[in-house]
């Protein structure tokens, strides 16, 4: 039997109002097992887009909370740089530098250095 358009909105109707559209869901005769077997590629095709879509995700949390980390450690061993520059500024003056000469005994003379004078000729004498 060939039913019309208007018969089939009609009982479309009728199943809806009465939820026979609900008995039919969870009875699972909306969803043709032969549509399925017939698709199955497609519906393997969407499960694996979903599960390289949801590792890509994880991946790319991954590394975004590595980048994280080292932009961490990275202002921390500047910080650090900046701290021993410091120190090493504070070493080299030479107010400091004299009192850790005299903490260790060693005295700074009081006359200047001696220089010699070297012509190229005793050099040459020398080698």
């Amino acid at each position: 039997m060939i039913r019309t358009k208007k018969e089939i909105a009609e009982a479309n109707v009728e199943s809806k109002s009465s939820g026979a559209w609900l008995m039919s869901f969870l009875r699972a005769e909306l969803i043709d097992p032969a549509w399925v077997f017939a698709h199955a590629a497609f519906v393997l095709f969407l499960t694996g887009l979903g599960l390289m879509y949801i590792a890509a995700s994880y991946v790319s949390l991954n590394s975004i909370r590595r980048l994280e980390d080292l932009e961490k450690n990275i202002k921390v061993l500047k910080a650090v740089s900046i701290e021993q520059e410091n120190r090493l500024m504070e070493l080299s003056k030479k107010g400091r530098l004299e009192t850790l000469l005299m903490d260790r005994g060693i005295g700074i003379p009081s006359e200047p250095p001696h220089v010699m004078a070297v012509s190229a000729d005793s050099l040459s004498e020398l080698y």
